[in-house]
C-alpha cells in the first residue's frame, strides 16, 4: 500500500488543530488578549487542540500496522532492527534540532545535570521545556511494543497485533480504574493506537463498506465532542492553563470516547473512500500532511518567538498575531520537511541491513 492522500490530509488536519490551539493559548496568556473575542477564541481552540493529538495517535497506529505487514528481512531480529532504525531516523533527528533550539536559551547554564538531559534527549521522560514532545514519549512506547511483536510473532503478525491490542486495552483500563500511578506504558492514549491498528486491519482485509457514513459520523461526533468540551467549562472558565481554569469533566477519559473513536471512524471512512477511488485528495492537503511532523515540532518555537516580538513591540491586533503565526509556521514547517525530514526519510529507506546475510530463524 503506497502513500495515501487520505492519511496525509488527516495528518495535516491534526497538525493544524494543534497549531491553532497553541496560537489561542499564546494570544491569551502571553499577549494578554483577554477581551471577549480573545477569551472566546482561546476557549474554542483549547477545546479542539486535544482532538488533533488524538487523531495523530490513531493515524500512527494505522501507519505502523501497514508498514509492518510485508517482512523485509529473513531474520526476526533484523526485521526488528530495520523497523526500529527507520522509526528512530524518523523521530529523533528533527526532535533533537527543535529540542536544542527550544531548550538551550532557557537552560544554557544547567548542563551539569546529565542524567536529566539524557532521559529527555532519548525521550525516556517528557522534555520539560519542549511541550509538544510528550506525545513522542507515548509514540515511542508503542514502537517499542511493536518491535517486540516483530520478534515474538513475526510469522503470525496479525495474531500478535490482536494479542498486543487486547493487552494494551486491558492494562490501560486496569491501571486507570485502579488508580495506579500514571505511566507512559499504561496511558489511555495507547488505546488510540489500537484503534488505528483495527482500522488498518479492516481496510487491509478489503473491508471498505459504509465508508461515507463512517466518515460523516466521525466528523459529526468529533464536532459534537468539541462543542461539549467547550460548554463543559465552569462558568468562570478562562482556560485549563490559566489560574483557576478547568473543565467540569474528566478530559482524559472523555478524549478517548469523544475524540479517539470518531478519529478512527474518520480515518476508516476517508481511507476506504480513497481506496474505492471515490474521492481525490487535493495536493495542498497532501503537502501539508507531508510537513505535519515539522509543523508540529516547530510550532511552539515559532509561537514563543512571535509572542515575545509582538509583546515587545506592542503590535496590536489578535488577527494579525494569528495570521503572522500561521504563515510563519507553514513556511518553517515546509522548509524543515524539505531540507531536514525528506533527506532523513531517504536515508532510512536505504538502511543496509540486506547487505549482510541473515541467519535462519524458526518461526514462532
Amino acid at each position: 500500500m503506497g502513500k495515501l492522500g487520505s492519511i496525509q490530509s488527516l495528518r495535516a488536519l491534526a497538525a493544524w488543530a494543534v497549531v491553532l490551539g497553541h496560537i489561542g493559548s499564546q494570544a491569551t496568556t502571553v499577549l494578554g488578549k483577554t477581551d471577549a473575542l480573545g477569551v472566546f477564541l482561546y476557549r474554542a481552540t483549547q477545546s479542539y487542540v486535544h482532538a488533533g493529538v488524538d487523531l495523530f495517535f490513531v493515524i500512527s497506529g494505522f501507519i505502523i500496522f501497514i508498514v509492518t505487514q510485508a517482512p523485509r528481512q529473513t531474520d526476526r531480529f533484523r526485521e526488528c532492527a530495520d523497523f526500529t532504525t527507520k522509526r528512530a531516523l524518523r523521530i529523533f533527528p528533527l526532535f533533537w534540532i527543535t529540542f536544542f533550539v527550544t531548550v538551550l536559551p532557557q537552560e544554557a547554564f544547567q548542563w551539569w545535570d546529565w542524567r536529566t538531559w539524557w532521559w529527555q534527549l532519548t525521550l525516556v521522560e517528557p522534555p520539560i521545556n519542549h511541550g509538544v514532545a510528550w506525545t513522542l514519549v507515548i509514540e515511542l512506547r508503542f514502537y517499542f511494543l511493536v518491535a517486540l511483536l516483530l520478534i515474538l510473532f513475526r510469522r503470525r503478525l496479525s495474531y500478535g497485533y490482536a494479542v498486543l491490542s487486547l493487552a494494551i486495552v486491558a492494562s490501560c483500563g486496569f491501571a486507570f480504574y485502579s488508580g495506579l500511578p500514571s505511566s507512559s506504558f499504561t496511558s489511555l492514549h495507547l488505546t488510540e493506537f489500537v484503534m488505528g491498528v483495527v482500522v488498518a486491519a479492516l481496510v487491509s482485509s478489503q473491508v471498505r463498506c459504509f465508508a461515507k457514513t463512517a466518515f460523516l459520523m466521525g466528523a459529526v461526533w468529533m464536532a459534537a465532542s468539541v462543542g461539549f468540551l467547550f460548554k463543559s467549562a465552569v462558568p468562570d472558565f478562562v482556560g485549563p492553563y490559566l489560574a483557576g481554569g478547568h473543565y467540569a469533566i474528566d478530559t482524559q477519559t472523555f478524549r478517548i470516547f469523544g475524540f479517539g473513536i470518531p478519529s478512527a471512524l474518520m480515518v476508516y471512512g476517508l481511507v476506504a473512500l480513497e481506496m474505492r477511488n471515490a474521492i481525490r485528495i487535493p495536493r495542498v492537503m497532501i503537502a501539508a500532511g507531508d510537513a505535519s511532523y515539522s509543523i508540529y515540532l516547530w510550532n511552539t518555537v515559532i509561537l514563543t518567538v512571535l509572542a515575545i516580538a509582538f509583546g515587545a513591540t506592542g503590535v496590536p491586533g489578535l488577527f494579525a498575531f494569528y495570521a503572522t503565526t500561521i504563515a510563519s509556521v507553514a513556511v518553517v514547517g515546509w522548509v524543515s520537511y524539505r531540507w531536514i525530514e525528506r533527506p532523513l526519510i531517504r536515508i532510512a529507506h536505504r538502511v543496509p541491513w540486506d547487505r549482510f546475510p541473515a541467519k535462519s530463524s524458526r518461526s514462532i
